[in-house]
């Protein structure tokens, strides 16, 4: 309807807003819905950017060398889509031969993947399977390599050294700039403007590190709990890509512009608006009826 009226010229997009007491639960999904009936919007929100793919793959990285690469780091690292150059396919193949080999420990990823001998004779299927899989491991392996070399204590300097050779080995930022697009040409622009943002937070998050701690000695483990401490903070205020847009904002947290002539509240429920007492009342009802005895007694 909005876009009815604002094509008509009676309205603009600026003078509609929608609020909800539950907006980070429904955030992309909104952001979606105004995409798909290509509708300009705001969403004056900061976003939380502890759970997304980018700062978690950071942070396994490090997990994955502290943990002595075990399973559910190894495989949860490379779930978050790090480009390592290797296809779904051939990360889940990996991941299988994982699981029937009990391949456990550094030692052990760290040896070459060889094919199963028939009769004393590479079968040709299998020597092409075991190739996959190496060259797989070698890519995994190569990533990770620089910190490994840091050892599990060292300056907390080195290890942001190592971590940025990572990140070049992954080609992380250009990932994040994939991501950028991706959400751009979906016009998810919210998520687009804070994917743009992210590349300079986080490298901003590792200078800030390295100046005030940067000679500092300390083990790989306190290093994984120092950089998730740091990519915790990380909160992204998205700026408006237009002044005619549609707002959309917590009903709790947000004020909202004067200029807005209509409203329209999602999620409402019995006790969300108006909100449910949380009970935390000075006197409860037994103090009440011994007061109102004790000023009786007085009169």
């Amino acid at each position: 309807r909005s876009k009815v009226m604002a094509s008509q010229g009676a309205i603009r997009y600026r003078d509609f807003a929608v609020v909800s007491p539950s907006l980070s639960e429904n955030l992309t999904s909104i952001e979606q819905t105004f995409a798909d009936f290509d509708l300009p919007v705001f969403l004056d929100v900061t976003r939380p950017f502890t759970q997304n793919p980018y700062t978690k793959a950071l942070i396994k990285c490090v997990q994955v060398v502290d943990r002595d690469f075990d399973y559910d780091h190894i495989f949860g690292l490379l779930r978050t889509g790090i480009p390592i150059g290797k296809s779904k396919e051939e990360i889940d193949a990996l991941e299988n031969f994982v699981i029937r080999s009990g391949i456990r420990g550094a030692r052990l990823w760290s040896n070459e993947i060889r094919p199963y001998l028939r009769n004393g004779e590479p079968d040709p299927v299998e020597e092409a399977r075991a190739r996959g899989l190496e060259e797989t491991r070698k890519s995994f392996m190569n990533m990770l390599n620089p910190l490994l070399e840091a050892g599990k204590k060292n300056k907390v300097a080195t290890y942001l050294q190592a971590l940025r050779q990572v990140c070049d080995g992954a080609f992380y930022f250009k990932w994040i700039q994939a991501g950028e697009e991706e959400m751009k040409e979906r016009g998810l622009l919210g998520l687009s403007s804070a994917y743009h943002q992210l590349q300079d937070r986080i490298v901003k998050i590792l200078q800030d590190t390295e100046k005030l701690l940067g000679d500092v000695e300390v083990s790989l483990s306190e290093f994984s709990d120092l950089l998730e401490t740091g990519l915790a903070s990380l909160v992204i205020a998205v700026v408006p890509s237009t002044l005619d847009a549609v707002t959309v904002a917590s009903l709790n947290r947000s004020k909202l512009p004067s200029h807005i002539k209509y409203l329209y509240v999602l999620n409402i429920n019995e006790g969300v608006l108006p909100a449910s007492s949380s009970g935390g009342h000075i006197l409860s009802d037994k103090d009440k009826k011994k007061l109102a005895d004790l000023m009786a007694e007085s009169e």
